[in-house]
């Protein structure tokens, strides 16, 4: 849920690794995004891509898929977003520049809200995202998450 006056907050775009990171310990970094989104420092933004690719991973491991949408209970402004219309372009660029089938949709979801918001950044630990090809298409807004930290501090 959003708060009201979000509009001119930085949007961060969470990656499955930091989602999954944030779920597993409440001192480090990506909890703090989190935290820092309840504080009204940014919106999160995760894909409903990244929800399926945790439900998959706890399924194989057996965890239960509560604590989750407990962390989603806790905190505000957060909003899960999902990927609609998909062009044969967007498609194509996408298996030029990404290796991994799974993180095309969050490319390409990264891609159309850094095109049409100055204010949308992307935080990954995923090194395909920091090679410069994608740094260049993503407009070199891909951010790990102590980067991501420290411009939300600024």
């Amino acid at each position: 849920m959003l708060k009201k006056d979000t509009k001119n907050l930085p949007n961060i775009i969470i990656d499955t690794n930091i989602l999954f990171s944030a779920l597993y310990s409440k001192s480090g970094n990506e909890f703090m995004l989190f935290e820092m989104a309840n504080n009204g420092s940014c919106n999160l933004l995760i894909l409903d891509h990244v929800i399926m690719e945790i439900n998959r991973v706890f399924e194989k491991k057996s965890i239960q898929k509560e604590k989750l949408y407990e962390l989603f209970d806790t905190f505000e402004n957060l909003t899960i977003c999902g990927l609609t219309k998909i062009s044969d372009k967007e498609i194509k660029l996408s298996k030029d520049v990404i290796t991994d089938p799974g993180d095309r949709p969050i490319f390409i979801f990264v891609k159309r809200n850094i095109d049409v918001n100055n204010n949308s950044f992307f935080v990954s630990g995923d090194k395909i995202f920091f090679q410069k090809k994608v740094q260049t298409l993503l407009k070199n807004r891909v951010m790990t998450t102590k980067q991501a930290i420290d411009f939300l501090s600024k």
